[in-house]
């Protein structure tokens, strides 16, 4: 750009190109300094016990803006009381709803649904996408893991979103699990402990 004068058209395009790179890079960053916190800060995170299926209803209107919002579902079980920091659970399924639309096609479904089994309560992103392959299964969770097939397609990507929600999960004292058929879908699976109230 700095070496000689362009059109305006090329101006604007060349500027969208690097604002698009600049917030990625600077998504990057921040998901470092997010999980080196997490890692580093010994107490617990702020957690209060609320109503889960009125917390997702919420959850879920955030997304109504979204490109794909149509293709996007909530499906509510059996209420139940969960204490969690609000602001860490929502970046936990953000980051899980966004790679469910990431690996699969405008026009499929992606949904979030609540499965209450004794004293726990799971929540579900599943979507009907590429889905994972067998071997790389057992490192999806690790930071900058990024499979040679999503390498291959040229779908964008730090290897971060995942790393990140599995340490949230471990902060809310639940855990995260995964199951996939490799061109087929993918199914995440958050497990959070109930309140005493709802046990």
């Amino acid at each position: 750009l700095r070496r000689r004068e362009r059109s305006v058209e090329e101006y604007v395009k060349t500027l969208g190109v690097l604002s698009e790179q600049t917030g990625e890079l600077s998504r990057i960053v921040e998901s470092l300094l997010f999980m080196a916190r997490l890692e580093q800060d010994t107490a617990p995170p702020f957690q209060e016990p609320r109503q889960l299926n009125d917390w997702l209803a919420a959850y879920v209107e955030r997304w109504k803006s979204h490109p794909r919002a149509g293709d996007f579902s909530l499906r509510l079980g059996d209420d139940a009381s969960i204490a969690a920091s609000s602001p860490l659970l929502g970046q936990l399924l953000d980051n899980l709803v966004h790679n469910a639309f990431k690996y699969s096609q405008p026009g499929t479904p992606v949904t979030l649904q609540t499965i209450r089994r004794n004293d726990q309560i799971t929540l579900a992103v599943k979507d009907r996408g590429v889905g994972i392959p067998k071997e790389d299964l057992s490192s999806i969770f690790e930071p900058f893991f990024r499979s040679a097939e999503a390498r291959r397609a040229g779908i964008a990507g730090a290897g971060l979103g995942l790393a990140i929600a599995a340490r949230i999960a471990a902060a809310l004292n639940g855990r995260l699990e995964c199951e996939s058929e490799h061109g087929a879908g993918t199914t995440f699976f958050l497990h959070l402990p109930l309140t005493q109230q709802t046990r």
